[in-house]
């Protein structure tokens, strides 16, 4: 029997309840939960005459927008050796816009709120709107460089904020690399190029900017990337493994031969695999 899953990704579907607007809140959840879209605009339109300038008033529009005409399709699947049926969100383009742009508002009056800012790129990336999702990313990758990751997660602190959004921002950077299109390896490498010069020691704006370029057919333009990658951590393997691939596609033997073994010396198990891989194939 296939296996059904859903790929909906919930976009902050439902608020904590806070003190200063504990009604307005409870009221809109206890409609989103029941799918009153009817009541839901009623609603809101109440609570935006009552608490115009209320961040969570914009998360709760932009939810009312995403959702009034989501609908699902199934598809087969073919992942890592399994076949299953998904779910596959089918958004009203119209709606999904509208919703970002309300949620725009409510980032202008919360700026350090990354949460919201998290839901803005996850939806983006869903309707695969690479260049939107990248000019999202780099918003954030700036806000946090220039506040010194001062973040809040509603209305909690996040802790070691610009450690958190660099590695948190990996998950967007490994989809575009997987969604391989043209759109969204050229907003790969933009993000990457900002990253590099906002955070020129953290060697992943480097490694994500020369695999957008190595997946484009551009080895010459890889290189660069991870040569100064290497200069900055020369222990990093993965960094290794790339320039060993990029070699390879330069057909400089060599270099590609050196660097395969020097990950299958000290690589982790995954790293060793693709290097001898790689290597017998030469």
């Amino acid at each position: 029997m296939l296996k059904i899953v859903s790929l909906f990704v919930v976009i902050a579907a439902a608020f904590p309840v806070m003190a200063q607007d504990v009604s307005n809140q409870f009221q809109y959840n206890e409609l989103l939960l029941r799918g009153n879209f009817k009541g839901l605009e009623e609603h809101l339109k109440a609570w935006k005459k009552a608490e115009p300038k209320n961040p969570e008033l914009y998360v709760g529009y932009f939810n009312y927008y995403v959702r009034r005409n989501l609908t699902f399709k199934q598809e087969l699947i073919q992942e890592g050796g399994r076949t299953f049926l998904a779910n596959r969100p089918q958004y009203n383009e119209a709606d999904v816009y509208t919703g970002i742009a309300l949620l725009d508002k409510g980032i202008a009056l919360a700026p350090q709120r990354i949460d919201m800012r998290w839901g803005k790129i996850e939806l983006l990336m869903e309707i695969r709107d690479y260049k939107a999702a990248s000019e999202a990313i780099i918003a954030v990758l700036e806000v946090s460089k220039k506040t010194k990751g001062r973040w809040l997660k509603r209305d909690t602190p996040v802790k070691n904020g610009e450690e958190y959004v660099l590695e948190y921002l990996i998950r967007f950077y490994g989809a575009m690399v997987d969604a391989a299109s043209d759109a969204s390896l050229s907003s790969l490498q933009k993000c990457g190029d900002v990253q590099i010069a906002l955070y020129p020691k953290d060697v992943v704006g480097y490694n994500f900017a020369a695999l957008a370029c190595m997946l484009s057919m551009r080895a010459d333009d890889a290189l660069p990337y991870l040569l100064k990658a290497e200069s900055l951590d020369g222990s990093d393997y993965l960094i290794l493994l790339n320039l060993g691939r990029v070699y390879r596609m330069l057909s400089q033997k060599e270099n590609a031969v050196k660097y395969f073994k020097q990950v299958i010396a000290k690589g982790d198990a995954m790293q060793r695999q693709a290097a001898q891989e790689m290597l017998n194939e030469m």
